[in-house]
């Protein structure tokens, strides 16, 4: 139906985002829903056109905790974290910076500190949200949540992965069109409400 048309509409262009090395991706896709129901299929699908090369795996968690985990995001177009924590995420700071166009800071193990601007398009997905330490517009702003509600557990059909794969070129042409809209329209398509609303309900640990 329309509303299932719009849904993929949106997720493949958030996902061509990644295929532009001149800019910065806005926003962060970010997939919820229960296990079983494709999250990790897509996420995938979504490394498997960026390529293993191309493709960090640093954790929203890890972006504020861990001091070397900006300098992984160098260089890549695609950061995916699968099955996030729903532990507390207390500092969003090097997160907003890196989806905002504003010059980071990285440090490497035993290496000197550099100075870059992030082009990585963030994926992130979990079974269970993580809440933040702010549940103010600027962490929304930067999100694309996409709900996957259904779980497929014990029905899985196994040959669907093999099949995706067999259409990288199909699949990456829809994108570049898709990603051709967003710069058309210049800017990305509105968020179905409810599902924003479930987001941030959820994101907000209050």
């Amino acid at each position: 139906d329309d509303d299932v048309a719009a849904l993929v509409a949106d997720i493949e262009e958030t996902a061509g985002t990644m295929l532009d090395p001149t800019r910065t991706p806005g926003k962060a896709m970010f997939l919820f829903g229960p296990s079983h129901s494709g999250k990790s299929t897509f996420l995938r699908l979504l490394k498997a056109v960026a390529g293993a090369a191309n493709t960090s795996a640093v954790t929203l968690h890890d972006l504020g905790t861990d001091t070397f985990a900006t300098a992984n995001l160098y260089g890549r177009m695609l950061n995916v974290a699968a099955d996030l924590s729903n532990k507390h995420v207390e500092d969003l700071s090097k997160f907003k910076m890196a989806t905002g166009e504003d010059p980071l800071q990285a440090n490497r193990k035993y290496g000197k500190q550099f100075e870059f601007t992030n082009q990585t398009m963030f994926a992130f997905s979990a079974n269970e949200l993580p809440t933040v330490s702010e549940a103010s517009n600027a962490y929304k702003n930067r999100m694309k949540p996409f709900e996957f509600p259904n779980s497929f557990e014990g029905r899985e059909d196994h040959t669907l992965e093999a099949k995706l794969m067999a259409e990288l070129p199909g699949i990456l042409a829809r994108w570049v069109t898709a990603y051709a809209r967003i710069l058309s329209r210049g800017n990305y398509a509105p968020t179905d409400a409810a599902t924003m609303t479930q987001f941030a309900s959820k994101s907000d640990r209050v």
